[in-house]
């Protein structure tokens, strides 16, 4: 063998050690996403919840609670008791399935109050609550 095909094959061997190394990180990033979110987490913190028996909206303290049953999937969340003592909870980790979001009276008007702020002009809603922007716009649009 030659000392040029010897060389070669070690950068082969680094190339593809890097490769692999560098698709492990891309699989583990959620895992590690996840973990980071659960430790940056303040173990006690004054949040918003909702109880789902009493149907109201509650402010409170929470402490951190963390599942590992799934260790590829670890879980976190607030868990909060209302005046009344039901326990009540926030996800840390998967906020995009909290029914928090879904079920807070707070939470809904709060919608309904910003959804004409981000009205779009092509919006038909846009023309009846901001009739002298439209007519500007229009204005603008004709010339």
């Amino acid at each position: 063998m030659t000392k040029n095909n010897l060389i070669q094959r070690l950068k082969d061997k680094y190339d593809e050690a890097r490769r692999k190394r560098h698709l492990k990180d891309i699989k583990d990033k959620p895992l590690k996403d996840r973990i980071k979110d659960i430790f940056d987490a303040a173990l006690y913190v004054n949040t918003d919840f909702y109880c789902p028996i009493c149907k109201r909206d509650c402010s409170g303290p929470g402490y951190r609670r963390t599942c590992t049953l799934r260790p590829h999937s670890p879980t976190a969340w607030y868990v909060g008791f209302c005046p009344k003592g039901h326990r009540m909870i926030r996800r840390i980790t998967d906020k995009n399935t909290d029914p928090y979001y879904d079920l807070s009276f707070m939470v809904k008007r709060q919608r309904y109050d910003m959804a004409d702020a981000l009205l779009t002009p092509d919006d038909p809603r846009f023309k009846l609550l901001y009739p002298k922007q439209y007519e500007e716009l229009c204005q603008k649009n004709h010339k």
